[in-house]
């Protein structure tokens, strides 16, 4: 299998964020054991960080949007990442929560005529992933006592180290 950089990210974020306890993922294998099961974890860890936070494009035509004007050819970064933690769109935002009510809706692949060509792929991929991990290992936690693992990357992310543990 080909590892897409947004499928090792989605696969990490239950173990490396600072949001969910340090013994335990949100999503474990007794409900996520099957893809039906593992779905909203996916599509709540693509929401809740998205691999990709930023992308830029270029203005097409001067436009003037909520006092902010823009010169046709000008780069604009587009904080997709920012737009899935938006507090008018998301009840409790900070939070990893794969049971909230709307899982769907995130741009965490871009939406419209630049939507991501992969996004099905990276969801099969990521859920396949993670459904093996949680087989292999259903006990995986993060090693207690070890530090927080980091975020780091701006543009493409990961977590890194995070130290695991099974029996």
């Amino acid at each position: 299998s080909v590892w897409h950089e947004g499928t090792t990210f989605v696969v990490s974020v239950p173990l490396g964020s600072d949001h969910v306890p340090a013994n335990q993922p949100p999503a474990t294998p007794a409900r996520g054991s099957t893809a039906i099961g593992a779905i909203p974890y996916v599509e709540e860890a693509l929401r809740y960080d998205a691999p990709l936070h930023l992308f830029t494009r270029y203005a097409l035509e001067d436009l003037d949007y909520a006092g902010l004007r823009l010169k046709k050819g000008e780069v604009v970064g587009l904080l997709l990442g920012a737009a899935n933690r938006d507090p008018a769109r998301w009840e409790r935002p900070a939070d990893l929560d794969p049971d909230r009510p709307r899982l769907w809706g995130h741009l965490a692949f871009n939406v419209g005529p630049r939507h991501c060509a992969g996004a099905h792929m990276a969801r099969m991929e990521a859920t396949e992933a993670i459904l093996g991990m949680w087989r292999a290992f259903p006990d995986l936690a993060r090693a207690p006592g070890a530090p927080d693992p980091a975020l780091i990357g701006f543009v493409s992310r990961a977590w890194r180290p995070i130290p695991l543990v099974h029996e």
